[in-house]
């Protein structure tokens, strides 16, 4: 015979607490927040991102998770509607660099 009960009816005071929402380590970076800060400033055509060593240490996906977290985080940016993100060639460390461009209706090379 089974003692337990699946479904359990219990008071507010029993449920427990939440837990606390984790921020990612990449989002405490310097890279984060300064790329961050151009970006919603707006004055720039294209920004070129190459990840320091703190970044890097972080794992080897870590440009790629910065690229894709950085999408997400320019979606519910006003200013984020005309951004593409893009790696193009290696830094001298060997890693990925991200390119951040604004899409110009007056800049003829670079296409939407």
């Amino acid at each position: 015979m089974i003692s337990y009960v699946p479904v359990k009816e219990i008071t507010l005071d029993q449920l427990p607490k939440a837990r606390r929402k984790r921020v990612s380590p990449i989002k405490n970076t310097r890279d984060w927040k300064e790329t961050l800060e151009r970006i919603v400033s707006g004055d720039f055509e294209a920004l070129k991102v190459e990840f320091a060593a703190e970044t890097l240490k972080l794992g080897k996906s870590a440009p790629d998770r910065f690229k894709r977290m950085l999408a997400e985080e320019i979606k519910t940016l006003k200013p984020g509607a005309g951004i593409r993100l893009t790696f193009r060639g290696k830094s001298a460390n060997g890693a990925p660099i991200l390119y951040v461009l604004r899409l110009l209706s007056t800049n003829p090379r670079i296409r939407k």
